[in-house]
């Protein structure tokens, strides 16, 4: 009877830790222009699989990182003033746990 309920309390705590496990993701990249990185590049990012958007802007080698994502597809856009705002999607149908974007 004691190994029973031993037994069925390890169930219990293992499922609940499974439970509360959840899968993310990184996406990562650096925006250029004519092979040079660009700093203060607006880029947000939307997915069916995250509420809302995410934004950032890269740093002063034009490098950029969400972390903590849902995996999935993903549209990326890139904002700076005076240039043309562009959007991509992520380049696999499936975001997987690490992606870098280029």
């Amino acid at each position: 009877m004691r190994a029973t309920r031993f037994m069925l309390c390890c169930l219990v705590l293992l499922a609940s830790t499974a439970a509360f496990a959840q899968t993310t993701a990184s996406l990562t990249g650096t925006v250029t222009s004519e092979g040079k990185g660009l700093p203060g590049v607006t880029i947000t990012i939307s997915s069916p699989n995250m509420q809302g958007t995410r934004t950032t802007v890269s740093g002063e080698n034009g490098g950029y990182q969400f972390s903590g994502i849902p995996p999935g597809e993903y549209k990326v856009q890139f904002e700076l003033s005076g240039l043309q705002t562009t959007t991509k999607p992520s380049r696999h149908r499936r975001l997987p746990c690490w992606r870098r974007l280029r």
